[in-house]
């Protein structure tokens, strides 16, 4: 660098000519540097997509089949190797409309707690919804009956959800029943916004004291029970500072009140309690976009609560969308917003190695909501990870990326359709530990009105 002290170093007439010559000099190397960078060729970039083709075929575990009733888990050998002791394995979705996903989850959750022991599943829908619909699997109630007391309507009405639900069910009769809990931080269903959700924030109190909450203070808890919703975001009716006072001062009566409340309820029960007004207090800051609060970051606290305080023993499922199970946030690399997503991301950040993520992919096919028309998913570009896959004649697959040989071209983003089938270029391995991948998908076909 002793040219440019040269240049600093002269005097103003000297400097301008010096410099004018060292940027003729510098941009005459650049433009011969370029010169002599030559596009890769078409043979170049025939053997790059071989080698690729050629990993992707020695390490896709080929699966058997994603019928929910089939039971001969033998092809799921790779899928257990893979997770191996990890605690918490979380299954991706494309959309919530995506029917051949279902029942391929389906067969998964059954060989996890068959055969792995797992106990506990994690739905993307309400932390105090999702033990509604716990409760009413039993015989004496319709599976339809009980997902409509818990579930978001993409999963309750869906055809291909329901041989999940009846063997939820069926695992109650056992030995080793399924708990089925909610992570979201919204409130699922509108009977439980409106009604179930405040009768609960409120006659929990009310049991040991009828006249501790006053009028004023009920009244806005129904409120933000039925209006914290992503869509009502905007229409001024929440006051960030007064409501999360409103918070800070229930969350105290329980320690307050703690003696008076041991009396009625169990220890687990006050802090399930606690955790659903931390869970609203979640929606209430995400909604308002305070602090730069997510959704995504109440999910993974509400995950988190699941995972080391209600059930620190149990291994647990998680049933999701692709986006929030990620590793990574893929649109915010290295991103590091405390409160930001995706959920994933502060799960793999918390647990490390104790939580395995798997993304769902397919080729080619059809989603649907369960209250809408089809649309069609095209077939994926050759060089995509879709198109790998698909060329290396699986219709069903499971590709580990956690322990797979390493292999320079997983280095580079990829073009992939991860999310709500848009193409995106990005390091697989870097947003999930594995990957399901389902050549055909098909639409999630709604339950017929009885």
């Amino acid at each position: 660098m002793g040219w440019l002290y040269t240049i600093l170093a002269a005097p103003s007439d000297v400097k301008h000519s010096m410099k004018t010559i060292a940027v003729s000099v510098l941009l005459s190397g650049l433009f011969a540097a370029a010169n002599c960078i030559q596009p890769a060729s078409a043979g170049d970039i025939t053997a790059l997509h071989a080698q690729r083709q050629a990993w992707v075929h020695a390490n896709a575990a080929v699966l058997r089949s994603p019928d929910s009733g089939d039971e001969d888990f033998g092809d799921l050998a790779s899928v257990a190797q893979a997770i191996g002791s990890a605690r918490v394995v979380a299954l991706g979705e494309n959309t919530h409309g995506d029917g051949a996903a279902f029942e391929a989850k389906t067969r998964l959750i059954r060989f996890l707690h068959e055969k792995m022991g797992f106990e506990v599943l994690a739905w993307e829908a309400g932390l105090f919804d999702v033990s509604l619909f716990d409760r009413a699997l039993h015989p004496g109630v319709p599976v339809r009956e009980a997902a409509a007391q818990g579930m978001y309507s993409i999963w309750a009405n869906s055809v291909q959800a329901q041989p999940l639900f009846e063997y939820l069910r069926a695992t109650k009769a056992t030995a080793t029943p399924i708990i089925n809990a909610g992570f979201d931080c919204r409130v699922s269903t509108d009977a439980a916004r409106t009604t179930l959700f405040p009768q609960y924030l409120l006659g929990f109190f009310d049991r040991i004291d009828p006249q501790l909450l006053p009028a004023d203070l009920r009244r806005r808890i129904a409120e933000l029970s039925a209006d914290l919703v992503p869509a009502k975001s905007g229409d001024g009716k929440f006051d960030p500072v007064a409501d999360e006072l409103l918070f800070e001062r229930l969350l105290g009566l329980t320690v307050i009140h703690q003696s008076r409340l041991l009396q009625v309820y169990a220890p687990r029960d006050i802090e399930t309690y606690r955790q659903n007004l931390r869970s609203l207090r979640h929606i209430h800051r995400a909604v308002t976009r305070s602090s730069g609060y997510s959704r995504d970051y109440g999910m993974a606290m509400n995950l988190l609560w699941l995972a080391n305080v209600r059930y620190p023993d149990r291994k647990i499922i998680v049933w999701a969308h692709n986006f929030h199970i990620m590793n990574a946030n893929p649109y915010l690399p290295g991103d590091a917003r405390p409160f930001g997503g995706p959920t994933g991301r502060l799960l793999k950040a918390a647990l490390g190695a104790d939580y395995y993520s798997v993304g769902l992919l397919s080729y080619h096919g059809v989603y649907g909501y369960e209250n809408g028309g089809s649309e069609p998913i095209p077939p994926a570009a050759p060089d995509s990870l879709e198109g790998l896959l698909h060329a290396a004649g699986a219709r069903h697959a499971f590709l580990d990326g956690r322990h797979a040989p390493h292999a320079l071209w997983m280095e580079n983003p990829v073009q992939s359709r991860y999310f709500m089938w848009t193409e995106s270029m990005q390091r697989w391995p870097a947003l999930f530990d594995g990957l399901l991948f389902i050549d055909e998908m098909t639409r999630s076909d709604p339950l017929r009105t009885e």
